[in-house]
């Protein structure tokens, strides 16, 4: 799962292309249309774009980045059904009832379970 939620603005797509061309002035106004509809397409967040446009600020080598750099960027935890859980526990024993929560996804009504660092990490909601 995604720890990225929420809705595309026009603003943070504006301001996303501002630090672009401030990054990679050499970039023209045809690869700027592409990328904003892309973007669009991908039904990003606000907040996986702006991670997505610094990632690509820090990590790009070359002199012109492939738009494919900022629409595959994610960040994603690993969540367990109650089998995939109880898999948990016959593997690793009981210990791991403190190293795993149950969290709240949004749309799944079945429980699920991550380990609570990346609950701490990506501010999930324990149930």
């Amino acid at each position: 799962m995604s720890v990225y939620s929420g809705e595309l603005t026009k603003e943070a797509i504006a301001q996303s292309v501002l630090l672009i061309e401030s990054a990679f002035p050499d970039l023209d106004d045809s690869y700027y249309n592409i990328l904003k509809l892309m973007i669009k397409e991908s039904k990003m967040s606000d907040n996986r774009l702006f991670d997505a446009v610094k990632h690509v600020i820090r990590t790009c080598v070359y002199p012109r980045p492939a738009i494919a750099n900022f629409l595959q960027y994610d960040k994603r935890v690993k969540l367990y059904n109650y089998n995939g859980y109880m898999d948990l526990i016959n593997k690793y024993g009981g210990v791991i009832n403190k190293t795993y929560s149950k969290v709240e996804v949004p749309g799944v009504k079945l429980g699920m379970w991550a380990s609570n660092s990346d609950i701490e990490m990506y501010n999930l909601i324990k149930k």
